[in-house]
């Protein structure tokens, strides 16, 4: 996952997760098929990860958002079924000034 001491450094990580494959199921028929339901999923994604990097504002804590990560080891650190798929890790902790 490269070089991102927010995730070993952070106080929680919250998964983020979605049946993804249900999504695109059910929005095969708009257009352009098979990528409406993905694009719901990601834009619901964008919108929880915006409240919690607010909130964590608000409580004075640090929120780092991170989608560059191994799909296969955080669907098993996460124990997801074989139906979810992980779509974001939110890493809140410490805040950090660069």
């Amino acid at each position: 996952m490269g070089d991102q001491p927010w995730l070993k450094e952070a106080a929680i990580v919250i998964g983020v997760s979605a049946k993804l494959g249900e999504a695109v199921r059910h929005f095969e028929s708009q257009p352009p098929q098979g990528e409406r339901g993905s694009r719901y999923v990601y834009m619901e994604t964008g919108a929880l990860a915006q409240n919690v990097h607010l909130q964590s504002t608000a409580l004075g804590v640090g929120c780092v958002l991170v989608a560059g990560f191994d799909d296969a080891k955080v669907k098993e650190a996460l124990r997801l079924p074989s139906t979810m798929e992980p779509t974001a890790l939110l890493c809140i902790g410490q805040r950090r000034d660069i």
